[in-house]
Order: structure tokens, then C-alpha cells, then sequence
């Protein structure tokens, strides 16, 4: 089992198997000792642990089928260290590390037809989503689809995350409000 103590800004974990770890909240860091406290393993970067979570508040129509677009989020629900921009509508990694992170949208019919299917990815420096950070619907029936994907992302400081949009042959709009983009560091 794990024990956790918090000790002056800094929560302790104590476990058998894998060393002693150490937060410490004041400086974004975590310390990794042996069993013993005597030999300091490793130390990992967390600065400031960053964590956000956005969505957009209007009905977004795709400009074309067949190509992935930009999803204007320009809300932040939170945003504890700033590093969501409303304004440009991406995240950016504060330091280099594993986040995981998360979108999704519904579609809203616009026109007569609906897509063949609907995709959601992750674009990294302005490239389109690679097929690890995307994920597509089957066949969309109806007026309601949703699609989701989750990724875990290794990115070098600096990096900056877009979440895109994609319908198959036929536009269609991003329903207002129903739709996020979130995400975190992982230490």
C-alpha cells in the first residue's frame, strides 16, 4: 500500500515497492528517492502541473468535407496556469512531458446531407492530427453524432496543441456548448 503525507508544501509518498516520492508544490517538482531516502532517483519536472479545460459557445460550421479544421474554442472553464488561449484557441505545453488530453463535439446538421462520418484529433504545430491522436465515428444516422478521443502526448516545451474537426463528404456544423477540450501534464 501507499501512504501520503503533507509536510509543508510537499505531499510524501511512501511506497515499498517503488521508493519514496516527493511533491513539492512550491517549486512544480517531484523527487523520486530509494526506500531508504539516501539516494535521489530522479527528479520530474511538473511546472506548475498544468491543467485546463475549454469548450465553444456558438455553433461552429466546418468551412469543407474532406479536410481537418481548426475548432475555435474560446471559453476556458479553468485554466490554472494560463496556458490555454481563448484567444488563439490552443494549448501549449509549459515544459516537456507526457499530457493526456481530451475533445469532443456533437454535430449539428447543416444542409440536406449528412457526413459519412465525423473525426476529432489533436494537430501539433500546426500539422494535421496523426492517426495515434485522432479518433472517427462509423456511419453517422440521424441528426445527433457525437465523437471523442483521448491521447496521451509526449510534447517538448513550447509545443502548442490544436484540437481539429473532420466530416466526411458532406459539411456539418459543432453544436454550441456540447463540446470540450481539456487536458493535463502527467507526471
Amino acid at each position: 500500500g501507499k501512504i501520503a503525507v503533507r509536510d509543508n508544501g510537499a505531499w510524501v509518498y511512501l511506497d515499498a515497492l517503488t521508493g519514496l516520492i516527493a511533491y513539492v508544490e512550491d517549486e512544480g517538482v517531484y523527487y523520486r528517492y530509494d526506500a531508504g531516502w539516501a539516494l535521489l532517483l530522479e527528479t520530474i519536472s511538473a511546472p506548475g502541473n498544468t491543467k485546463f479545460q475549454a469548450f465553444l459557445n456558438y455553433r461552429f460550421v466546418l468551412p469543407a468535407a474532406d479536410t481537418w479544421t481548426t475548432i475555435p474554442f474560446n471559453n476556458a472553464v479553468h485554466n490554472d496556469q494560463g496556458d490555454f488561449s481563448a484567444g488563439s484557441n490552443y494549448f501549449t505545453a509549459p515544459a516537456t512531458g507526457y499530457y493526456l488530453v481530451n475533445a469532443a463535439w456533437v454535430l449539428s446538421v447543416e444542409g440536406a446531407s449528412l457526413p459519412d462520418w465525423i473525426g476529432v484529433g489533436f494537430g501539433i504545430n500546426g500539422a494535421a492530427p496523426a492517426n495515434n491522436a485522432q479518433h472517427r465515428t462509423g456511419p453517422t444516422f440521424g441528426d445527433f453524432a457525437s465523437v471523442n478521443c483521448t491521447a496521451l502526448l509526449k510534447l517538448t516545451a513550447g509545443d502548442i496543441v490544436r484540437v481539429q474537426a473532420y466530416a466526411a463528404t458532406n459539411v456539418c456544423a459543432i453544436s454550441a456548448d456540447v463540446n470540450h477540450f481539456n487536458g493535463h501534464m502527467v507526471p
